[in-house]
Order: structure tokens, then C-alpha cells, then sequence
């Protein structure tokens, strides 16, 4: 299977490409797609969509980076609205629901937000939670770092807030190399969809950066510390 077959980014063949998904916070696309005689994608919503041939799986989120070059593009897509840079105001809470908080934050700077069930089940933030002027990204991390979750982008860009309970990787990673002195592995799924937060190969992934090149598809899998 040819790169251009494996990932298309908004219509056009996608050459190489990058795919950073943290353990913590938004991923970041960065890839150099085929435009022929068309003009450099603006700057906006976009998705790219990999397929294996049996199954698929659809990034959506927002270019902020676009260049033309020779036939080709460089661009820069990051995971949601590309809101969370979004100065907000300070608030001060009398024992809120940490769900109160999110859906504040993620709502004052016009992000979405897809799953907050794992704040369901949370004691209120005693005896009070202030949210200082800053970021929205600032704000959130600091309301994670008081109840001990993390957020993250999903593949559809929606913001996630969990607590993570390491579920085991379903699919066939096809391990290349097993962890290096650098708490590094090799694998090649035929899509991307090992995220970080969960168990492969009897190891826990902290982080994930793929790579798609002539060779295809590899995933390099940031083991944790335990």
C-alpha cells in the first residue's frame, strides 16, 4: 500500500507525516501532502483519514500551519478548535463539581468537549477552587492537577477528561522492536489508533508519535515509568 493510499488529508495524498499523541493536551499533525497544480489548503477545520484497506479511522481537527511548495504542501493541524491559547477570566468556586469547572472552561473558549463521565463520580473541590486569569489550557491542567485526571484530544478533536484505567490495546500492534534504553517502542499497526493510556504488549504507552514515510505506517511507543 502506497503512503498516499494509507492517509488522505482533506482530498489530497498525504507523502509523509507525523502524528504526536501526548499523554496529556492536544495531538499535533504535522504532514507534506500532494497538491499538484491546487493551492495550499487554508487554514481551518480539517481531517485526515487513514485507511488500511479493512478498516478506518478519521483525525479531525484544525490546520494552523499551510505552505505551498512545489507541487506539494507543509502543513500544521492540531487536535479541537485551536481555542485553548483563549485568555479567560478569573473565577472563584464555593465547592464545585469538578464537571462544573470543565464544562466552564471548555465553554468560555468555544472548544468542545466529548466525555467528562470519569468527574461523575468525584467529591466536590473543598473548600474552594479558583481559577486564575490565564489560559484555558492553564486552567484546565490546574483543574486536572487538583483531582488528579488528565484531558487530552481525541482523534475527532472533542477534549476528553479521564483517569486512566490502562484498558488493554485490542489490536495487532506488530511489535518491531521492544523497548529501548530510551523506554521506546517499535510497532506497525495498520492504523493509528494505540493511544496513549493504554497497555501493549504488557507495556504501558505514556506516549505515541507516528510515522508514515515510503515504508508506511510505524508507531514509536513512549513506555511509562512505573
Amino acid at each position: 500500500m502506497t503512503t498516499q493510499s494509507l492517509a488522505t488529508l482533506l482530498g489530497f495524498g498525504v507523502d509523509t507525516l507525523e502524528l504526536e499523541r501526548p499523554f496529556v493536551g492536544a495531538w499535533i499533525l504535522r504532514a507534506r501532502i500532494d497538491i499538484a497544480d491546487e493551492p495550499a489548503p487554508s487554514l481551518g477545520p480539517f481531517s485526515c483519514v487513514f485507511d488500511d484497506g479493512e478498516s478506518t479511522i478519521e483525525y479531525g481537527g484544525t490546520l494552523i500551519h499551510s505552505q505551498a511548495d512545489t507541487g506539494d504542501a507543509y502543513v500544521i493541524g492540531i487536535g479541537g478548535q485551536g481555542k485553548l491559547g483563549t485568555l479567560l477570566q478569573g473565577v472563584d468556586y464555593a465547592q464545585p463539581q469538578a464537571r462544573t469547572v470543565a464544562q466552564d472552561i471548555i465553554a468560555a473558549c468555544g472548544e468542545v468537549m466529548v466525555d467528562l463521565s470519569a468527574l461523575d463520580s468525584l467529591p466536590r473541590i473543598e473548600p474552594v477552587f479558583s481559577c486564575i486569569k490565564t489560559t484555558a489550557r492553564n486552567q484546565l491542567q490546574a483543574l486536572c492537577n487538583i483531582i488528579g485526571a488528565r484531558w487530552y484530544t481525541r482523534p475527532d478533536g472533542g477534549i476528553v477528561i479521564d483517569v486512566p484505567s490502562w484498558p488493554t490495546y485490542t489490536g495487532d500492534p506488530f511489535i518491531v522492536h521492544n523497548p529501548n534504553q530510551h523506554g521506546t517502542m517499535i510497532a506497525e499497526p495498520s492504523i493509528p489508533d494505540i493511544e496513549p493510556g493504554m497497555v501493549v504488549g504488557g507495556f504501558r504507552i505514556a506516549r505515541v508519535r507516528y510515522y508514515i514515510d515510503a515504508d508506511g505506517l510505524t508507531a514509536h511507543l513512549g513506555v511509562a515509568h512505573e
